[in-house]
């Protein structure tokens, strides 16, 4: 009897066992002394639409790109922090990707540095662009590898650049 209660009782752990297994996601910084530095890039800056509002909507995507182990991978940035700073009053408003590394935020028209960082990848900035009023923007990223120095990718607009 004790034999079949034991059995049963392992049988029943190992199936429950199977049933809770979750996908890991892992964020540290101790493989970093080997890898090289990727440069940051804009993949995508639009406005794709206009709406009857006195606010903007700027949404996207933030991926990131790692050329550990000879390979490249490119994949998205769960926690990628997304911030846009008004050049006038240095007020700033963000957002944080999500698990599928997509953003959104909503925001007055003015004119804007944006900023992209995530731990372990370069920080992306875009200065001086201008937002307009119901603006609806697309705004995508790739965060290269920063190695161990801390590095960033910075694109300076023309003066009274508009997202068109």
């Amino acid at each position: 009897m004790k034999r079949i209660i034991f059995l049963s009782t392992f049988v029943l752990s190992i199936t429950l066992s199977n049933c809770v297994r979750k996908t890991t996601y892992v964020r540290g910084m101790s493989y970093l002394a080997s890898r090289p530095k990727i440069e940051s890039e804009v993949l995508r800056l639009e406005r794709v639409a206009i709406a009857d509002t006195t606010l903007a909507s700027i949404s996207g995507e933030v991926f990131g790109i790692d050329s550990t182990a000879n390979t490249v991978t490119v994949d998205t940035l769960i926690g990628a922090v997304v911030c846009f700073i008004e050049k006038n009053t240095g007020k700033v408003y963000g957002s944080q990707a999500d698990i599928h590394g997509k953003y959104h935020c909503v925001l007055p028209a003015s004119m804007y540095d944006f900023k992209i960082q995530s731990i372990a990848y370069n920080t992306l900035i875009v200065q001086n662009v201008i937002v307009g009023t119901g603006d609806i923007i697309k705004f995508d990223a790739l965060l290269g590898a920063s190695g161990m120095a801390k590095d960033s990718s910075v694109f300076v607009m023309k003066a009274g650049f508009k997202i068109e």
